[in-house]
């Protein structure tokens, strides 16, 4: 029995299929190898002829949500409608708060007992001391300053800093805080503000930068029990409604009342708050 073996060659460039043709002479089929055909021997079939390539068209497709508007191959509404420019800050109008003071800093406070003491030989000393705390820190708070209206206009800032003060009298109270201006330099984005929130005993100095915000409070709180010198603060209290600003004439009673005033000085969404001073009193006895 004889298996019969046919071979098909196709060829691409004339498009037609050889196939080969029976020949008494031609050695049996089982004879010839797959790959080896007499070229002789092959008769062209016509095919019919190829139709032509469809014609396939570009299709805009909508850009991907992440996409930029105007992008190429992007919908055609946002080449035609491009993205507002950013408003123009008005001037004068304080920048968005970015959060709280992220960068590093280092800062001292001093109760200086007289810091604007009348000797000259001892505010040349107390003057010496505080450059060397600030030396290697970047602001000092002081209480107890006993800084007036006119030895606050008569001072003289230490070399390469900046000072804030409130006025006490010549021998009481006045806190102040002095800040390198090299650490200044980190909060560019607005002036800094002080706040007196109460003469002499307490105030804020409020930083902005492109680090955060930043809250310094000083403050000094009343000491003893005596009563107040004030004469009009003896109708005052915390409760009063109709002296809601007046201290109380008791000094217990008024570390009360500026102690309940420090919970709204605090702004943690806003700034970091670092709170420093005096506070002439221990919330427990065996604290003394």
């Amino acid at each position: 029995m004889h298996t019969l073996h046919f071979v098909l060659f196709v060829d691409y460039d004339s498009r037609r299929v050889l196939v080969p043709a029976p020949s008494s002479s031609s050695p049996p089929p089982g004879s010839i190898p797959i790959h080896d055909v007499r070229a002789d021997c092959l008769q062209p079939i016509s095919l019919p002829p190829a139709r032509p390539a469809p014609h396939l068209r570009l299709r805009r497709v909508p850009p991907p949500p992440d996409a930029p508007p105007g992008r190429v191959g992007g919908n055609p509404q946002h080449i035609s409608h491009p993205v507002p420019a950013a408003p123009v800050r008005p001037p004068g109008r304080p920048p968005d708060y970015l959060g709280q003071y992220t960068g590093d800093y280092e800062g001292a406070a001093w109760n200086a007992q007289g810091y604007f003491m009348a000797k000259v030989a001892g505010h040349a000393a107390k003057r010496q001391y505080v450059q060397q705390l600030i030396l290697r820190r970047d602001f000092v708070i002081l209480s107890e300053a006993h800084v007036t209206e006119g030895t606050r206009l008569a001072y003289t800032d230490l070399p390469g800093t900046s000072s804030w003060w409130s006025s006490g009298t010549a021998a009481r109270a006045g806190v102040g805080i002095i800040v390198k201006n090299t650490f200044l330099e980190r909060f560019q984005a607005q002036e800094p503000t002080w706040v007196v929130h109460e003469g002499g005993r307490l105030a804020s100095l409020r930083l902005t930068g492109k680090e955060g915000a930043l809250d310094l409070i000083a403050c000094y709180l009343p000491t003893g029990v005596a009563r107040s010198l004030r004469s009009d603060a003896e109708l005052a209290c915390p409760c009063t409604p109709h002296l809601p600003d007046a201290l109380p004439a008791i000094l217990r009673a008024q570390r009360e009342a500026l102690c309940r005033r420090l919970p709204a000085l605090l702004r943690p969404a806003v700034a970091r708050t670092i709170l420093a001073g005096d506070f002439n009193f221990v919330s427990q006895p065996c604290d003394r």
